[in-house]
């Protein structure tokens, strides 16, 4: 049995985090069939999933209410039959899954940094990093964000598992229009390690208006990014159209009418849009991150997301030249269905030569 643990998963809203959740999900249901299961918080269970292969704990806002779904959770755990346990909650329950084989999911090391996310006070990077320690195994998204874990935190790289976030069948269509009029997409948050404050000082040196969409949900920063875009569309003739979220219809709808796709963030454990805009033959240019050449490789054209002129050289350069890549050898190891074989394999719970249907 295989049980994915995630109480942060939030079906209505667009993350990496969720997406990836959802998609392996559905691939897990393919392959195991009744020897899969998914824990969630209550009124979260996805679309995808039957009821009868969901289990529940209480949601939580607070942080007291936090220490009530780690409590919950670690009871859940415990009345379980022993398994094969895929979780990204902390705090971790590791009482409870000492009977469990284990595999703790982490996206990126960000409380490492200044960028640190919000939450329950004594989850700071010391604390995170004395769990990650005491956690048999370890899954996370990248090789850059293995070698952190070594670094930062000292974990032998035997007990670490790179697992990539990918693409479904959808991203592999054939584009339904071939007009491009979207200069510009970014899909991110609204948050200061995103960075559009820069993209849009780099815009301001554009000599013409271009057309920018901003796809995302405001963490903060908004409401000063849409005061620079009012003053690009005056002083330059700007288009922008601010959207907080798209289905996945959508969404690629958005990529396949987009010429150049930006991404200056300051830090990513992954970066899926990338591979999302590289699929349908978006031209991309993004931060000269080490994530973001291990994902892109020479299929994209990077910049210093720090200097507005470096961000905007690039981006001029890609809506300059038209994409003529084939793309295909790029696309494979990014598709959900290999990630999620390869997943299988690594936690060694499932013989795949014979793939039992859902039911």
């Amino acid at each position: 049995m295989l049980y994915f643990v995630s109480p942060y998963y939030k079906k209505s809203v667009y993350t990496g985090a969720n997406k990836r959740f959802d998609e392996l999900g559905q691939q897990m249901l393919r392959l195991l069939g009744k020897t899969f299961r998914i824990v969630v918080c209550e009124g979260e269970r996805p679309y995808w999933a039957p009821s009868a292969m969901c289990l529940f704990v209480k949601p939580y806002g607070s942080k007291w209410e936090r220490l009530q779904t780690f409590y919950l959770l670690r009871v859940l755990l415990s009345r379980l039959d022993p398994a094969t346990v895929v979780s990204d909650f902390m705090p971790i329950p590791f009482s409870a899954l000492s009977k469990h084989h284990h595999f703790q999911l982490i996206h990126d090391l960000r409380n490492f940094t200044k960028f640190k996310r919000g939450g329950m006070s004594v989850l700071t990077a010391r604390f995170q990093k004395k769990q990650l320690i005491r956690s048999r195994n370890i899954i996370t998204v990248s090789e850059y964000s293995k070698h952190n874990l070594t670094r930062l935190c000292g974990i032998p790289e035997n007990k670490i598992f790179v697992s990539y976030n990918g693409i479904g069948e959808k991203y592999l269509r054939s584009p339904a229009i071939s007009e491009k009029d979207i200069d510009i997409l970014y899909v991110a948050t609204f948050e200061e390690r995103k960075n559009h404050r820069r993209l849009m000082q780099a815009l301001n040196l554009s000599d013409r208006g271009l057309k920018v969409r901003f796809i995302g949900q405001d963490l903060g920063t908004k409401a000063e990014i849409i005061q620079l875009a009012e003053n690009l569309i005056h002083e330059k003739g700007f288009q922008f159209e601010f959207i907080t979220s798209l289905s996945e219809d959508q969404l690629i709808h958005a990529y396949e009418r987009t010429k150049v796709y930006a991404f200056p963030s300051l830090l990513e454990g992954f970066g899926m849009p990338l591979i999302e805009a590289i699929a349908l033959n978006c031209r991309v240019a993004c931060s000269d991150l080490t994530v973001f050449r291990e994902i892109c490789g020479d299929y994209a054209e990077y910049f210093d997301a720090r200097d507005p002129s470096s961000i905007w050289a690039s981006i001029q350069t890609s809506l300059l030249n038209e994409n003529t890549r084939d793309n295909d050898d790029f696309i494979k190891p990014y598709l959900w269905e290999n990630i999620a074989v390869k997943l299988l394999q690594d936690l060694g719970c499932v013989d795949l030569r014979q793939s039992p249907s859902p039911t």
